[in-house]
């Protein structure tokens, strides 16, 4: 992957928005395939229940819940990820919108420029990526961070405990609270994770369409394939493309995690009392379920 080039005449503000773009695009493939493992199990509940589902989230742990798979391929690539989109967010959109504060008489065309860019920025790309920043720390907290806890009643529940059941009984006693965490979640991450993939995808073919003009552009007459009329024709008709909303794409993508949740959330929890005592222990640790 090529590297950024370093022009002198640029500002350091310049100089650093290829390399965050960089780190941007280079963690997101990480998080992606995190994301698929870790929503695969919730998924498979609407074939095989919530059996299955924890049988298949055990299995996922062995990918990213390990000594070193879980700060290398998991917190690391989020860490880049999230510092480096805040801080470009920052460094294009503060500068412009300075400008509109300070010298709001200076140029009113470039004024209004600098205000149509900065709303027509907030596209669903970044819109979906702001609730995550709020939504993802809470739901780490809740569900790998709290039940370590050593004190009583709570006794360090080990990853073997903190099956589908944990969920199930979030879900029944607080139903609108933990609903509106899982769907949120699960929203604007896959609507983050479609456009991100259109914007890699546009970026990688038109790095394609780069190399291919780089190619030598002679080719001898003997090897020169003749051009027929059905040929000509053909190259003069452009091809419409049709263009799937990205809405919808996230919506198939996240209902069957959805409807997976729903379904454990029907079944019965098969845990003994005192561990459902523990269960709500860790859940009112959070603020969002002790309000």
């Amino acid at each position: 992957m090529s590297q950024p080039t370093d022009h002198p005449g640029r500002s350091l503000r310049q100089r650093l928005l290829p390399y965050l773009t960089k780190a941007s695009h280079i963690s997101a493939p990480f998080i992606s395939t995190f994301l698929l493992v870790h929503l695969t199990a919730p998924a498979i509940a609407n074939v095989g229940g919530s059996g299955l589902s924890s049988m298949t989230m055990i299995l996922g742990r062995e990918y990213y819940q390990t000594a070193i798979g879980e700060p290398w391929l998991v917190f690391t690539p989020l860490a880049i990820h999230a510092m480096s989109g805040v801080v470009r967010r920052v460094l294009l959109v503060l500068p412009r919108l300075w400008r509109g504060i300070t010298n709001p008489d200076s140029d009113p065309t470039k004024n209004t420029a600098s205000y149509h860019w900065l709303s027509s920025s907030f596209t669903p790309l970044t819109l979906s990526a702001y609730p995550l920043l709020f939504l993802f720390p809470i739901h780490f907290a809740i569900h790998r961070i709290l039940p370590m806890t050593p004190s009583p009643p709570i006794h360090s529940l080990g990853p073997a405990e903190l099956d589908f059941n944990f969920v199930a009984h979030g879900l029944k006693t607080w139903p609108i609270r933990s609903w509106l965490m899982y769907g949120a979640l699960i929203g604007c991450a896959t609507v983050h994770a479609v456009e991100g993939s259109k914007v890699l995808m546009q970026k990688w073919n038109s790095k394609c369409r780069v190399g291919k003009d780089r190619l030598p552009l002679h080719v001898p007459e003997s090897e020169e394939p003749p051009l027929t009329e059905t040929k000509l024709s053909h190259l003069d008709k452009t091809k419409p493309r049709t263009r799937i909303p990205t809405s919808a794409v996230a919506a198939v993508l996240s209902l069957p995690v959805l409807s997976g949740l729903y379904f454990i959330s029907t079944e019965p929890t098969w845990v003994f009392a005192d561990t459902a005592k523990r269960f709500d222990a860790i859940y009112l640790m959070s603020w969002v379920y002790r309000l």
